[in-house]
């Protein structure tokens, strides 16, 4: 073996131990036979004509140094991986001065750009720092065509301007950038549910308002109409128009001294048969053109009448016509 051999050399002219060659050489490939070469702090092992690539431990920290010419290339076959093994991977400029990228286990991946961080990965996605320029679709959208409508929004504008935000609450704004979620303005999808009034833009004392158990109507700040759960209050004349208006009320109380039936008729013609009628008796009293005359199709009792009376049949139970007794037990007394 080399050791054995060295340590057996004559020492005549000749060397007394390896270490005193200060150039040695091999004539073929060193086999180290299973055992280590040791270096020493600081000492390298040294490739290439001018010491090219250095490795070696100064005491601190291990170096692989690419000392001169051409570039540090580590390759594996195209089926082969590249492994390198570490809880905290660093990369720095060549001032070591600042850092390029740095991975860390449990601890994110950050890139960087000359030493400012823009790019780190978190347990929940990525945090990006500066602008993003993207060229082509963000899950099948132009993100930079798509971008243009947010051009709108102002700059000084906060991700949620909304104060008082809440379910169907329904958004106002005071004319500014602050919005406000109204507790007492919502829309359920169904149903809108307001405070207190509903106004016209143009005329805002045209409105409709709410209290507990009442709705009243204003136009042009007086009150047409006041709704209530047992009664509705109307202010003005009440104009229907229809053909049929049906009141279902045990009494009709009217204030007028005069109802007009047939109101607009041009003559006693277009107004025949204008009058009453008695719902489930077939009772009526109607107008009848021909004769200018009321008719009645039950018989009338009354206590007394003045004026002419016609009949096809008088019935007279007593009174008298004309001071003539009629009917009495002794007629003309």
């Amino acid at each position: 073996m080399l050791s054995s051999n060295l340590t057996n050399l004559p020492t005549g002219g000749l060397l007394s131990n390896i270490v005193e060659d200060t150039t040695p050489q091999l004539g073929g490939n060193l086999d180290v036979n299973g055992n280590d070469i040791n270096f020493s702090d600081n000492s390298k092992a040294n490739f290439g004509a001018g010491n090219d690539l250095q490795i070696y431990h100064d005491g601190n920290n291990s170096y692989i140094e690419d000392a001169g010419t051409g570039d540090l290339i580590i390759t594996t076959p195209a089926s082969n991986i590249l492994r390198v093994r570490s809880d905290d991977m660093m990369m720095n400029n060549a001032a070591n001065n600042a850092h390029v990228i740095r991975a860390r286990h449990a601890n994110g991946v950050e890139l960087y750009y000359s030493g400012s961080q823009k790019f780190v990965t978190t347990n929940t996605g990525v945090d990006i720092s500066g602008n993003i320029a993207v060229s082509g679709t963000v899950d099948g959208r132009d993100v930079a065509t798509d971008g243009t409508k947010l051009d709108g929004i102002d700059a000084s504008a906060t991700a949620n301007p909304i104060t008082g935000a809440g379910n169907d609450r329904i958004i106002t704004s005071g004319g500014g950038k602050a919005l406000t979620a109204e507790a007492d303005f919502q829309f359920d999808g169904t149903n809108l549910f307001i405070p207190a009034e509903i106004r016209h833009l143009g005329d805002p004392d045209t409105k409709l308002g709410f209290t507990t158990d009442t709705i009243t109507l204003t136009a042009g700040g007086a009150t047409a109409q006041t709704i209530t759960a047992t009664s509705t209050t109307i202010a003005g004349n009440l104009i229907v128009n229809g053909t049929t208006t049906t009141l279902n009320s045990t009494t009709l109380d009217v204030d007028d001294l005069n109802i007009t039936v047939a109101k607009g008729a041009g003559s006693a013609a277009a107004a025949n048969g204008a009058g009453l009628t008695v719902d489930g008796a077939s009772a009526t009293l109607l107008y009848q053109s021909t004769g200018d005359k009321w008719v009645f199709n039950k018989p009338l009792e009354a206590t007394s009448f003045t004026g002419n009376f016609t009949s096809s049949s008088v019935d007279i139970n007593g009174g008298a016509i004309d001071g003539t007794n009629i009917g009495a037990t002794t007629p003309g007394t």
